[in-house]
């Protein structure tokens, strides 16, 4: 069980239907499952393993569920960090998770504290330009479209949310790919 597995059975029974639609544009299923296949081998070549933790400090883009996908497909935990949060915030997500990679935009890197940040190394826009990260177009071209997913266990953890921290700091919240899932099937349900 994957939770990836669900966007590659898409991409072979309906693969030119749209996955995402984003400002005017659309990104079919096929296209979503082979840029995601060839963003985990490129997490794979950079030495992301099975239970490593990457964060999505993104806004709400294309991008955002690509990363994802490819977390997912590596058998990684992706770490979701919200776009609005400051460099205090991010980097104590970043340090609590122990995140090796993370996905921004050039508007949010003033807000990653890599110093402050030993488990982080490589940060990759998604968006934007910095001689200070790298380029997920450089990162695409280092994997292929024919990745193979990680066979994952219902009780795997897939991926790692944070609480608001209104007693104090925010805390992990694991979910399953079992969780993750299921929480699709009841959304299809209702």
């Amino acid at each position: 069980m994957n939770v990836a597995e669900h966007v590659e059975r898409a991409a072979r029974k309906a693969p030119a239907h749209p996955a995402i639609r984003f400002e005017g544009k659309t990104v079919s299923y096929e296209v979503l499952n082979a840029n995601a296949n060839a963003l985990a081998g490129a997490l794979r070549k950079k030495g992301v393993r099975r239970g490593n933790r990457v964060a999505l400090y993104l806004p709400n883009i294309p991008a955002f569920a690509l990363a994802y996908l490819a977390v997912q497909k590596i058998g990684g935990i992706a770490v979701s960090i919200n776009s609005i949060f400051k460099s205090e915030e991010t980097r104590y997500i970043l340090d609590d998770s122990s995140a090796k990679v993370v996905f921004t935009v050039a508007e949010l890197l003033p807000n990653v504290p890599r110093a402050a940040c030993p488990a982080l190394k490589h940060v990759v826009l998604c968006e934007g330009t910095s001689p200070e990260a790298q380029l997920l177009d450089d990162w695409m071209a280092l994997g292929t479209a024919d990745f193979p997913t990680e066979n994952m266990g219902p009780d795997d953890p897939a991926s790692l949310l944070y609480s608001s921290g209104t007693t104090g700091f925010p805390k992990g919240v694991t979910l399953t790919h079992h969780n993750i899932v299921n929480n699709g099937h009841a959304v299809a349900d209702c």
